[in-house]
């Protein structure tokens, strides 16, 4: 019983920490560890982004290391970005269907781009 009872905590205290989401300029940043966060959505609306390299949710700070899968597919305004040095992740689909997309400067921090990146 008592297993079951700190799985339980476990699981509730990960699901608070990790689900956490705040929306900056356009941007949608996810908790995805307990120092880091991911760019999980763009506004659909938006020519340019500049993404934050940190980000307070919740009154803490995390690093931006990720740009998630699909976070801004379909953001067919979108002209221009500016991708931050902390950022190591770009995911599978990230900017699918930007037919806008004119300017990116990808950092040299980026070891990781998923497929259909930039389909």
């Amino acid at each position: 019983m008592k297993r079951v009872i700190v799985f339980t905590f476990i699981a509730l205290y990960t699901m608070c920490v990790y689900s956490q989401e705040a929306t900056i300029g356009g941007i949608t940043y996810k908790v995805i560890s307990s120092t880091e966060a991911e760019v999980s959505y763009g506004d659909k609306s938006a020519t340019e982004f500049m993404i934050s390299e940190y980000v307070t949710i919740k009154n803490k700070k995390y690093k931006v290391t990720t740009i998630g899968n699909r976070a801004f597919y379909k953001c067919t305004n979108l002209t221009s970005i500016t991708i931050p040095n902390s950022v190591t992740t770009i995911g599978a689909c990230a900017f699918d269907s930007c037919k806008a997309l004119t300017s990116i400067t990808i950092p040299n921090s980026v070891t990781t781009i998923g497929e259909y990146a930039f389909k």
